[in-house]
C-alpha cells in the first residue's frame, strides 16, 4: 500500500511505450505520411491550437502545458520526423486542433555577428497542404492535429477528413505491408524488443533493402496486401467457462499471421 500511494503521489500517469517501435517508425522519415494516428498527444502540440479555448474546457491542463509534460516525447520526434499531412490522437476526451508548421532553413544570409561560421542563419515557416510524395522534400509542410471527444450526446466526437489519393493508388482500398517498413523492420530484427540503448540513430532505408522487402513479400506473401484470411486462434469465453484456461491451452495459442510476417522479416521460429 505504501509503494502503491508512492506512485500516485509522484507520478501523474504511467505508460509504456517501445523505443524499438519509435525507431523503426523514424526511419520511415523522407517518405509520404497522410495520416498518423496514436492514442496519446504528442508532446508540445497544445500551443499551436486555440489554447485559451483548449484551457477553459481543460483547465487542469494549464501546469503540464506550461512545463511542457503534456503529450508523448516518443511522439512528438515521430512528428518531427516523418511530418503526416495528419495526426489523430484521443485520450484527453476534447475535440482540439492544430496546426503544426515545420520549420525549413531558408538560403545562408550575409555574414552577422550571431553566426558560427560568418554566416547567419535564418529560420522560415511555410504552410502547404501535407503532400510529401516518396523522396519528399520538406519544403513548405505542417501537419495537421485533431483530437476528438467522448462519444456522448452533445460533445464533439465525429469529424470528416478529405484526403486525396496520391497518384498511381489503386481504386480498391485494402490493408498493406509498407516495404519501407519492412525493410526497417528486417535490417533490425531485434529492434521491437530493444529498449533503445543498442540502436543506431534512426536513419532512411536504402532502396537496396527496400528491393529485398519486396523480394520477400512477393515471395512469402504474394505482395504488399495483407490477406483477408482471419480466422479465429481460441475458443470463446462461453466455450471454455467453467474450465482452467491452462488445461486447454497448453501454452501460449500461435497465431499464423504472426509467424508469416515473422518469415517475411526472416526471423526463425
Amino acid at each position: 500500500r505504501g509503494l502503491t500511494a508512492s506512485l500516485f503521489t509522484e507520478f501523474g500517469s504511467v505508460y509504456h511505450q517501445r523505443s524499438g517501435s519509435e525507431f523503426l517508425m523514424r526511419c520511415l522519415k523522407g517518405l509520404r505520411h497522410d495520416i498518423f494516428i496514436s492514442h496519446d498527444w504528442p508532446s508540445n502540440v497544445a500551443p499551436h491550437g486555440d489554447l485559451p479555448t483548449l484551457l477553459r474546457k481543460k483547465k487542469f491542463l494549464a501546469s503540464e502545458i506550461a512545463d511542457g509534460s503534456l503529450g508523448s516525447p516518443s511522439g512528438r520526434r515521430i512528428m518531427d520526423d516523418l511530418r503526416p499531412a495528419h495526426w489523430l490522437s484521443a485520450h484527453l476526451h476534447v475535440k482540439y486542433e492544430a496546426t503544426i508548421r515545420h520549420p525549413t532553413k531558408a538560403a545562408p544570409a550575409a555574414a552577422g555577428p550571431d553566426s558560427d561560421d560568418g554566416k547567419a542563419q535564418s529560420t522560415k515557416f511555410t504552410a502547404a497542404e501535407g503532400d510529401c510524395g516518396a523522396a519528399a522534400s520538406f519544403e513548405e509542410q505542417f501537419t495537421r492535429f485533431l483530437s476528438l471527444d467522448k462519444c456522448l450526446p452533445n460533445r464533439s466526437f465525429l469529424h470528416f477528413l478529405t484526403v486525396p489519393r496520391p497518384p498511381g493508388s489503386p481504386p480498391s482500398v485494402a490493408f498493406e505491408y509498407d516495404p519501407w517498413y519492412v525493410a526497417a523492420a528486417r535490417m533490425h530484427p531485434h529492434a521491437q524488443f530493444s529498449n533503445g540503448q543498442n540502436l543506431p540513430p534512426p536513419a532512411p532505408v536504402p532502396e537496396s533493402e527496400v528491393s529485398k522487402a519486396m523480394e520477400a513479400l512477393n515471395a512469402i506473401n504474394g505482395g504488399t496486401t495483407i490477406k483477408a484470411d482471419f480466422r479465429r486462434t481460441a475458443p470463446t469465453q462461453a466455450e471454455v467457462s467453467g474450465v482452467c484456461r491452462r488445461a486447454w491451452t497448453n501454452g501460449a495459442e500461435g497465431n499464423w499471421q504472426t509467424a508469416r510476417f515473422e518469415a517475411i522479416l526472416g526471423l526463425g521460429e
